[in-house]
């Protein structure tokens, strides 16, 4: 069965056969700087690191850290880094982000042995009003000259 669970705070603590996530929106993990050559990778690490030493200095060891306010699909030491459901928008452009398709992380947890699969689905087609294309390799294809709008035009 299914269990909604809906914090009084920023962060929600959950378990799943015995592995302890937190989710957490990310714009509060205490770690801010710039995105420079690598993007916000240093930054979200940096963040969930803390987050980790936090909860541990607190008694709650954490296995998987999971945020999604930089919109950036990562897989990092501590935990992951969702990505952008809606893909490349407007927003996105006026703030120079790079371009990429709409993905969300999707992961498996064994009862005894924890999280042993992971893997970042791409959502959506071109037909939606998307920004992107799969190719016949199964890479994605962004226009970043166009947005979502100009697309669906």
């Amino acid at each position: 069965g299914f269990t909604f669970l809906t914090p009084k705070h920023q962060d929600a603590l959950f378990r799943v056969y015995g592995t302890t996530f937190l989710l957490t929106h990310g714009d509060q993990v205490g770690s801010r700087g710039g995105q420079g050559f690598i993007g916000p990778a240093a930054t979200i690490a940096r963040g969930m690191k803390k987050v980790v030493d936090n909860y541990a200095a607190i008694g709650q060891p954490l296995d998987v850290v999971l945020v999604g306010h930089w919109h950036t699909p990562l897989m990092l030491e501590h935990g992951f880094s969702n990505g952008c459901l809606p893909g490349y928008s407007e927003f996105a452009r006026s703030h120079r982000m790079r371009p990429s398709p709409p993905s969300q992380w999707l992961f498996h947890v064994h009862p005894r042995r924890g999280l042993v699969n992971w893997r970042l689905v791409f959502c959506g087609g071109p037909g939606e009003g998307l920004l992107c294309d799969r190719q016949e390799n199964g890479a994605a294809s962004v226009d970043p000259f166009r947005t979502v709008s100009e697309q669906a035009a």
